[in-house]
């Protein structure tokens, strides 16, 4: 049988927008108190572990790279119920955070970042507890202010951050450009 020349189109991967935007906001003061309906506890992870691994693939429901951000001195927030993973997040101080190339902050600057709350936990007021409590640690840490960055679209979320007392300030637009070997952020 004579081999085919015809080739099969690529199956289209799903590319990211060209830009999007977010809102900046900050914390001047003191954060608000916020309670959660459930009984949470809180965990400040500094050191990468095998128990920090776990129970971040329990929340994200995938495996990820989180190593390098401990390793590049950020601070990941574990919150349990019960035990059980429920939601994290990070943060950074004099950095501004996340998985793109460092960028300096003052240092008594804190950059919280990557929130998440298991689908199932959601609407349970977990979000602003995490804020308030990060919040809270970040201050005893020695930090002045303390900011984040929210899509647009994520209300929820931008609603979380009011209540433990953030205040918007600005509106980002982020812009991606494109590179040979795919899209790196600007």
């Amino acid at each position: 049988m004579a081999e085919s020349n015809t080739r099969t189109a690529p199956t289209p991967r799903r590319l990211r927008p060209l830009w999007h935007d977010e809102r900046f906001f900050v914390i001047d003061g003191e954060p608000a108190h916020v309670d959660s309906p459930i009984p949470l506890t809180f965990e400040r992870h500094a050191t990468w572990s095998a128990e920090l691994d776990a129970a971040l693939r329990n929340i994200r429901g995938t495996g990820g790279t989180w190593e390098h951000r401990i390793a590049r001195g950020h601070t990941c927030f574990v919150i349990r119920h019960n035990g059980e993973p429920v939601g994290c997040g990070w943060a950074s101080i004099g950095e501004w955070g996340g998985d793109g190339p460092p960028r300096a902050l003052a240092a008594d600057a804190a950059f919280v970042y990557d929130g998440f709350t298991r689908t199932e936990y959601r609407g349970k007021r977990i979000a602003p507890a995490r804020q308030e409590h990060v919040a809270c640690q970040l201050r005893a840490d020695g930090c002045v202010r303390i900011c984040t960055t929210i899509r647009d679209e994520n209300v929820a979320s931008q609603k979380a951050a009011l209540r433990a007392v953030y205040r918007r300030t600005d509106r980002i637009v982020r812009v991606y450009r494109m590179r040979i070997m795919g899209w790196l952020q600007t």
